[in-house]
């Protein structure tokens, strides 16, 4: 079994359902891993992307750090990284995401907006944040007993005792996803 997972940064939320996609947030960062059942990395890849025609709110840039001149000095075309995921996948037997709602939704989005065609729809999905066993083990640890989602840092903490240091770098997010995904598969909820 080998697993993709993935993370974007981006330039907000979604204004409508992703098949309104000019409403959707641009990708400001891409970042995935492709990790086999033996977490062997078998691809990992981290790219900021070069804005097209939109620019990066500061309402973002305090959440992840990404610059409108960051992005124009470091950023690769938008069709780049996508394609280059887009390979990856194809190694991939599940998607793996913390939100992967959002994340699948913001890259279909890209995708549409430059006519590439939707390839991982085929491929089974896994969230760490949405699906029942991760609540319900979250909702252990809730003096209110709530089954809110966690957010990543929360499970991250939960999992492992520790805080998750530089969230919101879509690298540094893949990883922990993939950590906190192994570490459920371990202790036998996954």
């Amino acid at each position: 079994m080998v697993y993709l997972f993935f993370d974007t940064e981006t330039t907000g939320l979604p204004a409508g359902p992703v098949s309104d996609y000019q409403n959707w947030p641009r990708i400001i960062q891409i970042a995935w891993l492709l990790i086999d059942e033996n977490k062997n990395i078998k691809s990992k890849n981290s790219f900021i992307i070069r804005p097209e025609g939109y620019t990066i709110p500061r309402r973002v840039i305090k959440i992840h750090g990404i610059t409108m001149k960051r992005a124009i000095e470091e950023g690769v075309a938008l069709e780049h990284a996508l394609h280059r995921f887009l390979g990856d996948s194809n190694y991939a037997d599940v998607l793996v995401a913390h939100n992967i709602a959002y994340d699948y939704g913001v890259i279909r989005g890209e995708m549409l907006r430059k006519k590439i065609p939707d390839f991982l729809k085929w491929h089974s999905q896994f969230c760490t944040m949405t699906s029942k066993p991760v609540l319900d083990y979250c909702k252990s640890f809730r003096l209110n007993g709530s089954r809110q989602c966690p957010s990543l840092s929360e499970l991250y903490f939960l999992l492992f005792g520790e805080k998750l240091v530089n969230a919101h770098d879509a690298l540094i997010d893949a990883e922990a996803c993939a950590n906190c995904f192994f570490e459920l598969k371990r202790i036998g909820l996954v």
